[in-house]
């Protein structure tokens, strides 16, 4: 997961220098340039928030899984253990 989220910020760090030389380089006025690289960065700023979002939910969802996974094992391995000090009772 860590892998996905650094290969989308390395990803989208590139776009974003590559878009914001381009439109420094190309034969535009300095208006038409700022304005191009202001919209290029919240376009950027718009696509991590939206990823962020998205990785926030899988999260979200990965922690509810883990939870009840975890609430089930406990749940069962204490019923082990009642069900043998149960029975150690009754032996003694």
């Amino acid at each position: 997961m860590k892998d996905n989220s650094r290969t989308i910020v390395a990803l989208i760090a590139g776009l974003a220098t590559g878009a914001a030389l381009g439109m420094l380089l190309a034969p535009a006025s300095g208006g038409e340039t700022t304005d191009k690289l202001t919209n290029a960065l919240k376009n950027l700023k718009d696509s991590v928030l939206d990823g962020a979002g998205e990785e926030i939910r899988k999260m979200n969802g990965l922690m509810g899984e883990l939870q009840s996974e975890t609430k089930e094992k406990l749940t069962s391995k204490k019923n082990e253990i009642k069900e043998v000090l149960t029975d150690k009772i009754e032996e003694a």
